[in-house]
């Protein structure tokens, strides 16, 4: 939403936001000092109150012979005590005031000195606390916010008359006495001051605050998108308009002429030298590009020639090979079967090696000449319909005896498949080197899965599954084993025989069936190859 805003306006947002935070945080600080100070101020207020009422009740008590005593010495008690004249002031002051001034007592003689339930909490903690001297604190009382201040009144010699021993006798204001001694808790004075008067001041301290901040964020950001615009903004979108010329090839632009100042203008001059560079490059390049494209065509055509020179001189090889590698194999066999008796059990075991050589020499070499074709481009295919469950069966007999030798499992699975277009000899010569591999890589007593089943996707076609449980393939192999020559890890082609040339020329025969194949393999949990045969293969030329 907010990733193609113009600069300006981004600069705007995120002042702007500072600058709220900022205020924001100075209007709490500035509510919570506001707040300290009103409770400050109530509480100073509260004690200059009590202060003059304790004075008042200490006029009236050290003026009590004066008052109950008329000139000629006789005593009338004029109900003018202490406690009668606080009382009959705090009502006047509250009835003029919205304050409320009362006495409180644990004891109270009259329901109107009853503590709630603020008065009653400090009230015991005077009783059990000498020590402490005054309480305040703010609670609500009838829907109303209060700051409430208390001070313990405690006896004094001039309290006992009224207030002393003995506990239960009637005292001159028709009372009964209370039992107390000197320091005794004897109730405390409650003033309790409305606090709105602070709080109306202070909503309208937070409200000046509040539009202060309001006009300082609209000022700052009228500020900033001015000068955004005129040193920020139509620089850029100069060099903005001059890098979409670039863009469209017009090397020959510049940049408009704006007024710019430290960073922006070097990297207007950048802008500028850059372009100037573009354009004698550009000049430049056609020739550049000419020359080495001449240079690759030359080196094409050299790799073409070393190419078909391999090819040809590989094809050349091998068939030199043949031809003597074919006799002696056909010598071998002829000497086992003509001196069958005449030969020593040791001549024997000699040509059978001979034999067994030349076979494993023999398809080397054909592997060899395969992959010359399949690279020079002259591998004909022998198209014609085949049955791949038939094929594993058949090349299977040619395994069986190395199977054997260690004691392998070979489990079949053979589904009923369709016939496939295929070359029937490089079908086989692909399960002959998947068969082998599996065979190779397994241990003695190990098991060998082979499965034939028809595909299930969009693609008509026959899947050949080999699985054997052999050491596996690594994850960082798995890209490899198709590609000439690989023979696995160090260790592994220590221990297994190979020449790196059975998976790639499986891979190229299969690939170039239009089919593919594939491995799936835990190290350690041996592995399973999928070839994929298509039924019906769209070959460029037609089978006859």
């Amino acid at each position: 939403m907010f990733a193609n805003s113009p600069l300006s306006l981004k600069l705007v947002r995120s002042t702007s936001i500072v600058l709220a935070l900022v205020m924001l945080i100075g209007i709490i600080w500035h509510i919570y000092r506001e707040k300290n100070q009103a409770q400050l101020e109530l509480l100073e207020q509260s004690r200059v109150l009590a202060a003059q009422v304790l004075a008042m009740r200490q006029v009236i008590a050290e003026n009590q012979h004066k008052i109950n005593y008329d000139s000629q010495g006789n005593f009338e008690f004029k109900h003018l005590n202490p406690a009668v004249i606080t009382s009959k002031v705090s009502h006047v002051f509250n009835d003029n005031t919205e304050y409320v001034i009362k006495l409180i007592s644990l004891k109270p003689r009259v329901p109107s000195h009853y503590p709630d339930s603020f008065e009653k909490e400090k009230l015991l903690i005077f009783q059990n606390n000498t020590d402490e001297q005054e309480a305040w604190g703010e609670n609500v009382v009838n829907g109303e916010r209060y700051f409430r201040f208390i001070i313990p009144m405690r006896i004094e010699a001039a309290c006992l008359t009224c207030h002393g021993e003995p506990k239960g006798e009637i005292d001159i204001s028709g009372n009964v006495k209370e039992g107390y001694k000197t320091g005794d808790l004897a109730g405390a004075l409650s003033i309790s001051i409305p606090t709105k008067i602070k709080d109306v001041s202070l909503i309208n301290s937070i409200l000046q605050n509040v539009i202060l901040t309001i006009l300082v964020v609209v000022f700052s950001a009228t500020v900033i998108i001015f000068h955004t615009n005129l040193f920020v903004t139509k620089p850029i979108n100069s060099l903005v308009v001059f890098s979409k010329k670039l863009a469209r090839g017009q090397l020959e632009a510049a940049p408009t002429e704006v007024k710019t100042y430290g960073e922006i203008r070097e990297l207007t001059n950048n802008f500028r030298e850059m372009a100037s560079n573009l354009k004698e490059m550009y000049d430049k390049l056609e020739q550049k590009v000419e020359e080495r494209t001449q240079r690759l065509t030359e080196a094409n055509q050299e790799l073409i020639k070393v190419s078909k020179y391999k090819s040809e001189f590989l094809a050349n090889m091998s068939h030199e090979l043949r031809t003597p590698l074919t006799a002696i194999m056909a010598f071998s066999d002829e000497l086992l079967k003509e001196n069958q008796g005449s030969l020593l059990a040791e001549q024997v075991e000699y040509l059978e090696e001979i034999k067994d050589s030349g076979t494993q020499l023999l398809g080397l070499i054909n592997d060899l000449l395969d992959l010359s074709k399949i690279e020079s481009g002259k591998m004909a295919l022998n198209l014609s319909e085949v049955d791949i469950a038939e094929a594993v069966t058949q090349n299977l007999k040619v395994i069986k005896p190395l199977a054997y030798k260690k004691e392998l499992d070979i489990k079949l699975n053979f589904a009923r498949t369709e016939m496939v277009i295929a070359d029937a000899q490089k079908v086989a010569h692909v399960v002959r080197n998947l068969l082998g591999n599996a065979v190779k890589f397994s241990s003695i007593g190990q098991t060998i899965e082979l499965s034939v089943y028809p595909a299930t996707g969009p693609e008509e076609g026959v899947f050949l599954k080999v699985q054997d449980f052999g050491p596996g393939i690594s994850s960082e192999e798995k890209e490899l084993i198709f590609d000439l020559f690989y023979q696995g890890e160090k260790g592994l082609s220590r221990n297994y025989s190979g020449t790196g040339l059975g998976l790639a020329l499986v891979h190229k025969i299969v690939t170039l069936h239009l089919g593919w194949v594939k491995v799936d393999s835990t190290l350690g949990e041996g592995a399973t190859f999928y070839v994929f045969w298509p039924t019906y293969p769209p070959f460029d030329s037609e089978l006859d």
